[in-house]
């Protein structure tokens, strides 16, 4: 696919992550059907990991990681044309936590937020 660059789109997710410094991307992934992937460096990865076994996961940082939105996604394209109209976000932050949950547990906050939005989605297309 042609190359997506959208700053609108990159301050969007930032926004709805909570976190304004987060590492985000635009690439154009194989798979079509995906509109972001959330990574981890394999050395934060493993250090998460130790510090579950050890059971001091509370004490441990949350890895920063890399938010890579998906440039061949449809969706991710239709978001880049309404990035700054208001439906945009709770989109955005679908894809940002189903992103997540593809490389960690929710948190319960963030659980339950999730589960309020999703079922306000799908309100939405009924």
């Amino acid at each position: 696919g042609e190359k997506l660059e959208s700053k609108a789109l990159t301050d969007l997710f930032a926004k709805v992550s909570g976190n304004e410094k987060l590492k985000i991307r635009i690439e154009n992934l194989k798979d079509e059907s995906l509109p972001a992937l959330y990574t981890v460096e394999e050395r934060e990865r493993r250090f998460g990991e130790m510090m579950k076994l050890y059971g001091m996961e509370g004490d441990a940082p949350t890895p920063e990681g890399e938010l890579i939105l998906n440039s061949g996604c449809p969706t991710v394209r239709r978001l880049a044309e309404k990035a700054g109209e208001p439906e945009a976000e709770p989109v955005a932050r679908q894809i940002y936590r189903l992103a997540l949950l593809g490389q960690r547990r929710l948190t319960a906050e963030e659980l339950k937020a999730f589960l309020a939005d999703s079922f306000a989605l799908i309100g939405r297309l009924i």
